[in-house]
């Protein structure tokens, strides 16, 4: 699958710690994917872990604000999503269930990893999710507790969007990545539908 960064992170710089664990839950939006308008999603939380895990979440803690990737198939979700992580692991027969009800024909997983600022509880939230021309473009932030109150190492929330795409004709998906601190960055993948 193709991968490319297409904008590099507004500052960040991110020390290290140890495990956390965060509780997860899904959340829904309906719609139909139409060109300019909201499409139906599922979020996921797969759970949040500190810095010592944060290598295996595959992204750049010095220099990024996160990691996005898309799954076509439940073949590349295994291979890839970090299940066995962690604090993730304890929750892994029901991220392996989020995975197993994706319906690959007419959907797609997209995982996505951020940082919040502080050791508290933390997640990701999609704030949108549209259709433009034939890219999805959506944002998805960091969400906690406190962004203020709270141990000083930072926790990474991981999680999985999974998007109904069933009458889309997808060729890219960009996500905008919004971190706890409110850093921003843009990663585009090629869909390969």
């Amino acid at each position: 699958m193709k991968r490319r960064q297409i904008l590099t992170t507004i500052g960040a710089s991110l020390p290290f710690a140890t495990v956390g664990c965060l509780q997860g839950g899904s959340s829904n939006n309906e719609g139909s994917p139409t060109a300019g308008s909201d499409v139906g999603y599922d979020t996921h939380q797969l759970g949040a872990v500190l810095a010592t895990h944060s290598p295996a979440l595959r992204f750049d803690t010095e220099s990024s604000v996160g990691a996005v990737e898309l799954y076509e198939s439940s073949k590349e979700a295994y291979r890839s999503v970090p299940l066995d992580l962690g604090p993730i692991a304890d929750r892994r027969s029901t991220n392996e269930a989020f995975i197993d009800a994706t319906d690959f024909e007419s959907e797609l997983l997209i995982y996505v990893v951020t940082e919040w600022p502080l050791t508290n509880q933390s997640e990701i939230e999609v704030e949108n999710l549209t259709l433009s021309g034939d890219t999805l473009v959506g944002t998805v932030r960091a969400i906690g507790n406190n962004a203020e109150e709270g141990d000083q190492a930072p926790m990474f929330p991981a999680g999985l969007v999974r998007v109904s795409v069933d009458d889309a004709h997808l060729t890219a998906v960009e996500i905008t990545v919004v971190d706890g601190r409110d850093n921003e960055e843009v990663f585009e993948e090629a869909y390969n539908d």
